[in-house]
């Protein structure tokens, strides 16, 4: 998705198991653009798959590109091992393009 010239790429990774497999993904944003002086976001969602155990479903976020590291103290307010990635106002560099995983 892109939006004056900024591009909004939302990443998926799979691990296979066996057994019935888990659906996962991001919910894409709705804007391209961020300010860095507003929180930001990120929700990601998990089902198990037919017959699964939703308790042990585990989230583990990255940031893929922009160079942010999600796992250090203060870049993030849920940790980087929560459903939803939520980075505070002030972290996001302005100008930078960040990919979330």
């Amino acid at each position: 998705v892109s939006l004056r010239g900024v591009f909004s790429n939302v990443t998926t990774t799979i691990s296979v198991i066996d057994g019935a497999s888990p659906l996962a993904g991001i919910t894409p944003l709705a804007s391209t653009e961020v300010s860095a002086t507003q929180r930001l976001i990120v929700h990601g969602y998990g089902t198990p798959g037919s017959g699964g155990d939703a308790s042990k479903l585990m989230y583990a976020w990255e940031c893929t590109a922009g160079g942010l590291n999600v796992q250090l103290a203060g870049n993030t307010v849920t940790g980087y091992t929560a459903p939803e990635l939520a980075i505070p106002s002030g972290v996001l560099t302005p100008g930078q393009q960040y990919t979330f995983q």
